[in-house]
């Protein structure tokens, strides 16, 4: 179970990373299409944006732009979890106790990573079987 454990947990570290990447770029994108105030504009009049809020050219792109600001700051905040999430799995894969198997447990069920939660239930199966149900060795 420990090398499955393993596996589960370096797989979903490589997965995670790779997402943290284009959730990067996403952010970025994000940013930098809000920042450009005069294409949202020139796109409004010329038609090709689209948007339900009512109000002039000028409101309507305050409205895109605050969207896409509150857009962006909401995925940056999940690849901050991300990231944290990612260097808690490297450490539970490199210690491999419980307290870090449960941690990841918690932290993947909140981000919904199911490779680390599968992994961390696979640890802690693992440590329990080794330490014969000895509830005094968490660490």
């Amino acid at each position: 179970m420990r090398k499955a454990s393993d596996i589960l947990l370096l797989i979903g570290s490589i997965l995670g990373v790779i997402g943290a990447i284009f959730g990067l770029i996403a952010v970025i994108s994000l940013f930098v299409a809000a920042g450009n105030r005069d294409a949202i504009i020139e796109g409004l009049k010329n038609g090709t944006i689209h948007t339900s809020f009512v109000g002039n050219v000028e409101q309507q792109a305050d409205a895109i732009i605050r969207m896409l600001n509150g857009a962006a700051i909401a995925l940056l905040v999940a690849e901050i979890l991300d990231v944290i999430g990612l260097v808690i799995i490297m450490i539970a894969r490199k210690k491999g106790t419980t307290m870090w198997y449960i941690v990841t447990l918690v932290l993947s069920v909140l981000v919904f990573s199911i490779l680390p939660l599968i992994g961390s239930i696979l640890g802690l199966v693992a440590n329990s079987e080794s330490n014969g149900g000895n509830e005094e060795a968490l660490e």
